[in-house]
């Protein structure tokens, strides 16, 4: 079980950022509607507003929601959990279909590389683990790997 970071430093200044680009961008599209703009400068604010859900449901996961891992030699599931237990996403499948486990760089943030853990279950890719020490996530792999005998 990979925990949900909870209200930690990093989640509470990320969740600040997200309430204050929200709010800006709410600012700046009531004050286009009702100065009367035209509808595609209003409309401008659409891709700020899609950021701005993107940084919401990710501050949400980091905050509250937690990965637990199964597998045994036939079948694999990997359920995101909200804290108390109630599931949020589950991806499964046969644990034969694994053919890849290895660290990832998702990103970049300030030159700094943002690594998850990559499952590659066929042709779908599993990520997880991206708040984790790299330490953490090393380990994980290796786990993973020796199970699989890979």
């Amino acid at each position: 079980m990979v925990p949900a970071d909870g209200m930690s430093s990093s989640t509470l200044s990320t969740g600040g950022f997200t309430v204050a680009w929200n709010f800006g961008i709410g600012m700046w599209t009531v004050s286009a509607i009702t100065g009367g703009a035209p509808l595609l400068f209003t409309a401008f604010s659409i891709p700020f507003w899609i950021v701005g859900a993107r940084l919401a449901r990710d501050t949400f996961k980091s905050a509250l929601v937690g990965v637990r891992l199964n597998m045994d030699r036939d079948e694999f599931s990997l359920r995101e959990e909200i804290v108390g237990g109630t599931e949020y996403k589950v991806r499964s499948g046969k644990t034969s279909d694994l053919t890849e486990v290895d660290l990832f760089v998702s990103g970049y943030i300030n030159e700094n590389p943002v690594r998850c853990i990559r499952m590659v279950a066929g042709a779908e890719v599993i990520t997880f683990g991206q708040n984790l020490e790299l330490a953490e996530q090393d380990w994980i792999v290796s786990e993973i790997r020796n199970f699989l005998e890979l």
